[in-house]
């Protein structure tokens, strides 16, 4: 489930609960959607350790319009007017970090070693993001990458 459709639990807004995550500004260093995505699928936070880059896989994308205004989805329809696409993904969970990642309960994570056995998806809130069209979020969020995990080689 993509973060930023309408409201949250506790009638919050994606904007309001993630705060700088989504307009905190990134490392400019990539302004080319091709360059941005083969940095994001050459990127080891995406390698599954099996077949490579699991981006395209994890990448959870959405396309929504939005109060021009707010950048956020108004209740009044009406006001909806400008078209985002927003992006959510994260790094892959190894199947060795289990045990230091899930830890909500006694056997999380050998349950979700029967139901992952390749990896977990995840997200990361920092790389949550939007942009007018499809190619300038992908740009952004190369952006992103590269500002919370670097270069990755």
């Amino acid at each position: 489930m993509a973060v930023g459709f309408g409201k949250l639990p506790g009638g919050k807004s994606p904007r309001e609960m993630l705060g700088d995550f989504i307009s905190g500004e990134p490392q400019e260093r990539f302004t080319d959607f091709y360059e941005s995505c083969r940095f994001l699928e050459e990127h080891p936070i995406f390698d599954d350790g099996i077949l490579g880059s699991a981006f395209n896989v994890y990448l959870d994308w959405d396309a929504v319009k939005v109060n021009p205004l707010t950048k956020e989805v108004d209740d009044d329809e009406a006001k909806n007017t400008e078209t985002r696409v927003w992006l959510e993904c994260g790094p892959l969970i190894k199947v060795n970090d289990y045990e230091k990642e899930f830890t909500a309960y006694p056997g999380q994570a050998e349950e979700m070693r029967k139901i992952f056995p390749d990896g977990q998806p995840s997200v990361d809130h920092r790389l949550c993001c939007g942009a007018p069209t499809f190619e300038e979020a992908i740009v952004r969020l190369a952006n992103l990458v590269f500002t919370y995990y670097g270069e990755g080689k």
